[in-house]
C-alpha cells in the first residue's frame, strides 16, 4: 500500500473509531440533539415570597437550596419547602449579603460579603464562622477537612487580580493553584479635576476565573483560554482539558466622564465559556459563549467525561442551573412575574450519555 493509502486508512480509523477526539468546531462535527419531554414546574417561589433567585444548588444529602442575597431556603426532592437556613443580621451565624453557597459531605458553607464564611450543619444549625483577610468570590468548593479551594480577588494598580488558591480551616491562604490573572477588565482614567474614572465590565463579557466541583477535586479555568485544569483537594494538578480554538476579540473604545471624552481602546479575548457544570457521574458541561456557538441564540455545551476526554457537544433549550439524573433545572417566570424552578427530562439521556461515554 502506498503512503497515501496508509494515510487515508489511518484517517478513516480515527474518524470512525475515535470520534470523541474530533474537534467539535470542525464543520463535519454534528452537535447532538437531545430529545426533551415537556417541562414541568418544580418549585414555586411565590409560596415563600422569594423575590430573586441568585442561585440554585443541590447538596450531597439530597436537598435543594435556593439562594437570595439575604435568604437561604431548603427544599426536598419533591420540591416542597423545608426550612430557612440562617437569617439576616449582625450576630453569630447571621449574614449581611450572601455571595455564594456550597457543601461538603455534611456541612453548608455560606460566603457572606466575600469576607466571612458561615458554617451550618445539614440540618441548618449554626456551627461556626471564619473571617477572611481577602475577598472570596462566589466560586469556592469546601473539602471535608473544612478547607476551601476558591477564587479570590485582590485590588492592584492594574485592576482586580483574580487567583485560585487553597484556604485552610482557619481562613488563611495556604497555597496558590493557578497564575494570577485579571478578573474582568478594570479600566482606570484620571480626570483633569483630580478624580478617578473607573468601571468593571461584567465577567459574562470578559475573561474571569470560573470553577466547578468534580469528583474528588475541582475544575478551574480562566476563560480567556480553553484550558481547564483539574486539581485534587491538596492543590495538585491531576488532569487537563485543552482545546486549540482561535479566540475572538472585543474592544471598548470611548468612556465619557461629564463633558470630557476619555479615548482609549482595550482589546480583550472573548471568553470561551460562561459556565461549567458537573452532573452526578462526574461529567462536566462547558457552556460555550455565543461567539463559539454554531447558532448564536442557542445554548451549546461541550461534554467531557470524568477523565477529561471530549465526548460530544449538545444543544440545550435554556441555560441550565443544574444537570442531574437526566434532568435539566432552570429558572423561569410565571404569568405574574414570580420565578419558578422548572425541570425538563432528557428522554434519550441513557442512550446518549452512557452509550457515548468512553470507559
Amino acid at each position: 500500500m502506498t503512503n497515501k493509502g496508509w494515510a487515508s486508512l489511518l484517517f478513516f480509523i480515527l474518524i470512525s473509531g475515535q470520534s470523541c477526539f474530533m474537534q467539535p468546531d470542525s464543520n463535519s462535527f454534528k452537535v447532538l440533539d437531545l430529545d426533551f419531554e415537556k417541562e414541568t414546574d418544580f418549585i414555586y417561589t411565590k409560596q415563600v415570597g422569594i423575590k430573586y433567585i441568585q442561585n440554585f444548588s443541590y447538596s450531597p444529602w439530597g436537598s435543594y437550596y435556593i439562594l437570595e442575597s439575604d435568604r437561604i431556603t431548603e427544599w426536598n426532592a419533591e420540591g416542597n419547602f423545608i426550612r430557612e437556613v440562617g437569617k439576616i443580621g449582625q450576630g453569630p451565624g447571621e449574614f449581611s449579603r450572601i455571595l455564594g453557597i456550597n457543601f461538603n459531605d455534611d456541612k453548608i458553607f455560606v460566603n457572606d460579603q466575600g469576607t466571612k464564611l458561615i458554617l451550618y450543619s445539614k440540618n441548618g444549625s449554626f456551627l461556626e464562622q471564619i473571617h477572611l483577610d481577602f475577598f472570596l468570590t462566589n466560586y469556592f468548593v469546601p473539602t471535608n477537612d473544612n478547607e476551601i479551594i476558591g477564587v479570590i480577588l485582590l485590588n492592584t494598580e492594574s485592576g482586580r487580580l483574580g487567583q485560585a488558591c487553597r484556604i485552610n480551616a482557619e481562613g488563611k491562604i495556604s497555597s496558590f493553584l493557578d497564575k494570577p490573572n485579571l478578573h474582568g477588565q478594570w479600566t482606570v482614567k484620571y480626570s483633569k479635576q483630580g478624580g478617578v474614572v473607573g468601571g468593571i465590565i461584567s465577567p459574562e463579557a470578559t475573561p474571569s476565573f470560573i470553577l466547578c466541583q468534580g469528583s474528588k477535586g475541582v475544575w478551574i479555568a480562566h476563560n480567556s483560554r480553553y484550558v481547564i485544569n483539574f486539581y485534587d483537594y491538596k492543590g495538585n494538578i491531576v488532569k487537563q482539558i485543552k482545546r486549540q480554538i482561535k479566540p475572538s476579540f472585543i474592544s471598548k473604545e470611548i468612556m465619557r466622564y461629564g463633558d470630557e471624552k476619555l479615548n482609549f481602546k482595550a482589546k480583550m479575548p472573548t471568553p470561551f465559556f460562561s459556565q461549567i457544570l458537573s452532573d452526578e457521574t462526574g461529567r462536566i458541561f462547558v457552556i460555550k459563549s455565543p461567539q463559539y456557538r454554531r447558532k448564536k441564540h442557542a445554548i451549546e455545551a461541550d461534554a467531557f467525561n470524568e477523565r477529561g476526554d471530549f465526548l460530544f457537544s449538545v444543544r440545550l433549550p435554556m441555560k441550565p442551573k443544574l444537570i442531574l439524573n437526566g434532568f435539566i433545572y432552570f429558572i423561569a417566570e410565571d404569568p405574574e412575574g414570580w420565578q419558578i424552578i422548572k425541570k425538563i427530562k432528557i428522554r434519550n439521556y441513557p442512550e446518549i450519555f452512557y452509550k457515548n461515554v468512553k470507559d
